[in-house]
Parts: C-alpha cells; sequence; structure tokens
C-alpha cells in the first residue's frame, strides 16, 4: 500500500494513470505545460518496440558500420543510435600533406579528411618553373608548373616545368 500512495504522491498530482497500470505506459497528453517550440507542441514519446525491454535489446535500425552499430534499447523505453563518438578512427588510415585518417562524426558517418582545394603542398619550390603545388580537395597533392614560355633566368624559358635557356 505504501507504494500505491508514493505513487500517488508522485503523480496523482499531474493527473497520470496509477503507477504500473497499461495506462501508465503511454506516452503523457500535451498539457501546455511545456511547450517546446522546437517539437511543435509534440510530446516526445518512448519507442513502442522498446517499452518494457531490458538494456541492450535490439530496436530500430540494424545498420552496422565502422560508426555506427545498431541501435538497442536504453531500458527505459527508448531506442537509441549506438554511433561512434566523434573522431573514432575509421575508414582509409593514410595520412598526407592532403589527407588525414578518416573519422567518424559523431552521427553514423565515416568522413574523409580532406585538406581544402588550394591548400599548399609537396616540396619547396625548386626553380622560376616551378610552382607552389596544390591540394585538390580529394586527398592528392597535384603538381603544378609554370605555363610553358614564361620567362626564367636570363634568356630562357619555361618547358614542362624546366627553364630552358635559349
Amino acid at each position: 500500500m505504501a507504494s500505491l500512495r508514493a505513487c500517488f504522491v508522485l503523480f496523482g498530482a499531474l493527473g497520470l494513470a496509477a503507477c504500473g497500470s497499461e495506462a501508465a505506459r503511454k506516452p503523457p497528453v500535451d498539457s501546455g505545460l511545456f511547450d517546446d517550440a522546437s517539437t511543435d507542441g509534440e510530446v516526445d514519446a518512448a519507442s513502442p518496440e522498446c517499452l518494457d525491454k531490458p538494456l541492450g535489446t535490439p530496436c530500430g535500425s540494424p545498420d552496422e558500420s565502422e560508426c555506427d552499430a545498431p541501435d538497442t534499447c536504453d531500458g527505459l523505453g527508448n531506442c537509441l543510435p549506438n554511433f561512434a563518438p566523434t573522431n573514432t578512427p575509421c575508414g582509409d588510415p593514410s595520412e598526407s600533406e592532403c589527407d588525414a585518417p578518416d573519422t567518424c562524426d559523431g552521427q553514423g558517418a565515416c568522413l574523409a579528411n580532406h585538406a581544402p582545394p588550394g591548400t599548399p603542398c609537396g616540396p619547396p619550390i625548386a626553380s622560376a618553373c616551378d610552382v607552389t603545388d596544390l591540394c585538390d580537395g580529394d586527398g592528392a597533392c597535384v603538381e603544378r608548373f609554370a605555363e610553358d614560355g614564361e620567362p626564367c633566368g636570363d634568356d630562357g624559358s619555361c618547358a614542362s616545368g624546366i627553364c630552358v635557356e635559349r
């Protein structure tokens, strides 16, 4: 009887159903007391597939990848995604000036961490016909040279990245 009295003290004043009853497990009706603009007045309800299910019970999406384990019940009636934390290693572990190892984004996707297009890379400039190499945005360093015919040296011109004297 004491537990029923405690239940009434906790929930009776709010007009909720008695503890342990089927009605108590149903989502509450929105009374407008706890309006949340982000939910447009809707009350988030527990996942029906997780009601009365223990922690770890499979639910929701069964998809599995390096950054996303199958969804499971939390033991409180909610189905939760199991995303790997942000920056968890995944995918291609290789590393270069234009490509860092891939990492999870915390939302189930594996990100290719490429340097933005136009990021300088490669060896230092070696001659007047050699210009700064740049990352292409897809993880590669693109070798670049001055345009053929561009003047160089005392009386030369660039040809395929080499200064050719006339």
